[in-house]
């Protein structure tokens, strides 16, 4: 399964593609957190839009339940971490 991740921006444009992602195998113990703890679901196969809140929680847990990060998981945590600092939401845009 892959997954594109977009910026959200105020204007209705067309988001930018910052990263294709393949690893969910790697993050479901995270996955599994997150929906426990903010019952918000990542399906790789439909669009789901991410608040800023939900990418630091996500970034967190992946950091705490993910030993052995790939490179895709360290990138996709950098982004979650931005989209943190900076207030944008983020669209996973699914298969």
């Amino acid at each position: 399964m892959s997954i594109s991740y977009n910026y959200m921006g105020a204007v209705k444009d067309e988001p930018d593609q910052i990263l294709e992602f393949h690893d969910w195998e790697l993050i479901e113990p995270a996955l599994v957190a997150l929906k426990a703890k903010s019952g918000v679901e990542i399906d790789p196969c439909s669009d789901t839009r991410f608040s800023d809140d939900h990418a630091v929680l996500l970034s967190q847990l992946i950091e705490r339940l993910v030993k052995e990060p790939s490179i895709g998981v360290s990138n996709l945590s950098q982004i979650l971490s931005e989209s943190g600092k900076t207030g944008r939401w983020l669209l996973f845009v699914g298969d």
